[in-house]
């Protein structure tokens, strides 16, 4: 059953979760968990230290710096100063109190000068040269000049809407702005588009084409829930597998150019709203926005095809992950930060009986497991994980909720043969985690010791049914043949190992001699094939694999150990004098 972490009453619903660790599909790597730091531009806020906590708490793999407030001489995030130069000093407060506390950075430069606007918002065609020494500037300032780890420039933001029915002249600007950060940094990369609209099927291809891949590290793109004002749940629960989808179509696009497979893809901006004002009840801001946040990435991650995920944004009053000025992260804020410590590693086949209702997203790494169990059934679900395929758990699971009563609460849940029952409330994100057993620990310690090989064959011994975890080699019934592969594959040795170091030696033949005849032993007592006794044929297993070591090393009999025929010897006799006492009913001391 469970230990509670909300209040519960009667579900309306039964769901069943599979999680299948053997069934592995696509890495998930710290990039993909990027953020854009709209609110870290401003150097007083950047320079704050529980903003800082904050941001490290979210430790975002990639930071889009953004905000069109850089190019406002007068306002609080303002890079420049009247005359549209850059400030070094400014750009070295934000990017000294950011970069140590992120992953890559990326520098965004929104706009343009408005002097250097030509007509219907586009760029002066003769200042095309002005705008990227501009940008060029920037980089050459924050690289060069002051030594920071600015790894990405993006050229230019959500420009494509001025440019419709003239993307080639969009493409000529970002080529030439990339031509020209290159120059003054060749080790900078450049991400092109920031994409206003993810439909607009043609003029994204003509941009790709016409960018080119050697014009481009990444595409990027932004892509919200909805322009407009609906609060309807499930309509924006769905559109957050729609926002994961889309990236299929623009990786294909970028794959059918030559070169085009080495440029990444990132999803740039995204979040429920496209403008906040539209966000009436200020969802982003409650559990429907984590609810929608962790469907999203969900869907992202599994379907593999997008690099970096960012959403927008770090703390703004309605967006934000932070709550602004304050000590805590918002809902979302919690799904993001839980999943940057526990959702890095390969992520597991996991599948649900009803995924319109509540789905799921399971990681492993090698310490550890991590379930991620999604409520969109806008009702109170009671959920049962089935963890299979020779992992279980025993009562030691740490669950976390996002949504109920209170913004994050921890418990304890407690697995009943392997199965682990929550109860969630509406709109709602579980995590459980617990670490992870090797296959073959079957007294769950973390090791794989001659507890383990007892166990084992205790169970081949009393013809035990087969089950996910003792039956090694997946054929259906547990035989000798799994004990083998306990000892051979997973421990990595042969029988008369007796302390399961690799190697057969005097350690050995002592556990043999010391307990021979006993029958209250076990394989570190020298008995190698569970018959319950130390007697010939463990003694025969010592002797015949003597110099035995593991790995790829040289035949044993061309390292042979100066002593080791001596001390068989001397042990065979011991042994014999041992046996003929023993049938004389004379003890000897």
């Amino acid at each position: 059953m469970l230990v509670v972490v909300a209040t519960v009453t009667s579900p309306a619903w039964s769901v069943e979760i599979t999680v299948d660790w053997q069934q592995h599909g696509g890495i998930i790597d710290a990039r993909a968990y990027g953020l854009n730091l709209w609110d870290g531009t401003d150097p007083t806020r950047s320079s704050s230290p529980l903003y800082q906590d904050k941001v490290e708490q979210l430790s975002p793999g990639i930071a889009r710096l953004h905000a069109t407030g850089i190019l406002n001489p007068m306002g609080r995030q303002a890079w420049v100063d009247v005359d549209f130069n850059w400030v070094p000093d400014t750009i070295d407060q934000v990017l000294g109190a950011v970069t140590s506390r992120v992953g890559e950075v990326m520098l965004t430069v929104p706009d343009w000068p408005t002097a250097w606007d030509g007509p219907d918002g586009r760029l002066a065609p003769d200042r095309v040269g002005d705008y990227a020494d501009f940008v060029a500037d920037l980089v050459d300032i924050a690289n060069v000049q002051l030594g920071h780890r600015v790894t990405w420039i993006e050229t230019f933001n959500e420009r494509d809407g001025a440019y419709d029915g003239d993307i080639a002249a969009l493409a000529a600007v970002h080529n030439a702005v990339a031509a020209a950060v290159r120059a003054v940094d060749p080790t900078i990369q450049v991400a092109a588009g920031a994409w206003t609209q993810p439909f607009d099927n043609a003029d994204i291809q003509s941009f790709m084409a016409a960018v080119g891949p050697a014009n481009m590290d990444a595409f990027t793109y932004h892509h919200y829930a909805t322009s407009g004002t609906s609060t309807d749940r499930a309509f924006l629960y769905e559109k957050a597998e729609t926002v994961g989808d889309r990236g299929d179509v623009l990786r294909g696009w970028l794959d059918g150019l030559p070169g085009g497979e080495d440029v990444e893809l990132w999803l740039g901006e995204t979040n429920l709203y496209t403008n906040f004002a539209n966000d009436t009840q200020r969802l982003m801001r409650d559990d429907v926005g984590a609810v929608w946040d962790a469907l999203m990435h969900r869907r992202v991650l599994t379907r593999g095809e997008i690099e970096v995920v960012q959403p927008w944004n770090d703390s703004d009053n309605t967006y934000g992950k932070i709550i602004p000025g304050g000590p805590g992260l918002r809902p979302a804020g919690h799904v993001r930060a839980l999943m940057v410590e526990h959702f890095i590693g390969e992520w597991a086949q996991s599948d649900s009986t009803e995924p319109t209702l509540v789905e799921s997203l399971a990681v492993a790494d090698q310490a550890k497991r991590a379930v991620m169990l999604i409520n969109r059934s806008l009702n109170e679900q009671t959920v049962e994980v089935s963890l299979e395929s020779g992992e279980w758990v025993g009562t030691d699971i740490t669950l976390k909720q996002i949504g109920g009563p209170a913004v994050l609460t921890t418990g304890t849940a407690t697995a009943s043969d392997g199965v682990v029952e929550v109860v969630m409330p509406e709109d709602a994100v579980v995590v459980l985690l617990y670490d992870a057993v090797p296959v073959g620990d079957f007294d769950r310690s973390g090791l794989l010791d001659a507890a383990d090989i007892d166990a084992l064959l205790a169970m081949i011994a009393a013809q035990a049914s087969a089950d996910s975890r003792n039956d090694l080699n997946g054929d259906g019934v547990l035989t000798e043949a799994d004990g083998e592969l306990w000892i051979t594959s997973l421990a990595g040795t042969t029988r008369g190992d007796a302390n399961l170091d690799g190697v057969i030696d005097q350690s050995d033949l002592d556990a043999v001699l010391q307990n021979w005849g006993g029958t209250d032993t076990g394989w570190a007592r020298g008995d190698f094939d569970g018959g319950g006794q130390v007697e010939q044929g463990d003694l025969d297993l010592v002797l015949q694999q003597w110099g035995f070591q593991a790995g790829p090393t040289l035949p044993v009999s061309s390292v042979p150990e100066p002593f080791a025929p001596g001390v068989v010897l001397v042990g065979f006799c011991l042994i014999c004098r041992r046996w003929r006492a023993s049938r004389c009913g004379v003890r000897r001391d």
